[in-house]
Formats: structure tokens, C-alpha cells, sequence
């Protein structure tokens, strides 16, 4: 189940923060049922950090409005998530088999 719910997240282009949001939770969620079954999480755990920070500026970002150093760190953070996608998602696979 966890492995359908990641898998189309591999060839995704994101590009919205609605994207990224959704991103993070799936990730959130994959995270904690491997950490629950005892199965290593730490590309997982930096992928939603990195994506906790840019939902958090965008968060800032709607309060306060748009600034060049917030659009600048958005765009820095979800530059990392995006690199670190396609990995995470390999390893998630690798840590889902039976």
C-alpha cells in the first residue's frame, strides 16, 4: 500500500505548493510506518524537514507577503526537496521489500 502511495511521486513534476504539501504528508505518513515496523527513516526525516521549512516560509510568506528573502529561501528549500525525491523514493522501496 505504502509502496502505490509513493511510487507516483517519483516522475512528478512539482511545481505548486499545494504539490509540496502533499509531498510532505505522504512522506510524514511513509516515515512512521517504517519507523514503526523498525526499518531505517533518516532520508525520509531530511526530505520532511526540508519540506516542513518551505511549508512553513510559504506559511510566513502568506502572513507577511511576498519578500525577495522569503521567495529566495522557498525557492532554496524546495530546490533540496526536489534533489532529494527520486532517492528517498528508492529508498523507501528498498526498505519496503519483503
Amino acid at each position: 500500500l505504502l509502496q502505490k502511495k509513493i511510487l507516483p511521486w517519483t516522475n512528478r513534476t512539482l511545481a505548486a505548493d499545494e504539490d509540496f504539501h502533499n509531498l510532505r504528508i505522504i512522506t510524514k505518513k511513509t516515515r512512521y510506518a517504517l519507523e514503526t515496523i523498525g526499518k531505517p527513516i533518516q532520508p525520509l526525516r531530511d526530505l520532511q524537514e526540508i519540506l516542513g521549512k518551505g511549508h512553513d516560509l510559504k506559511v510566513l510568506q502568506d502572513f507577511l507577503g511576498e519578500t525577495p528573502m522569503l521567495q529566495s529561501e522557498m525557492i532554496k528549500q524546495y530546490k533540496e526537496a526536489r534533489r532529494l525525491i527520486r532517492p528517498t523514493i528508492r529508498f523507501v522501496i528498498n526498505n519496503l521489500k519483503l
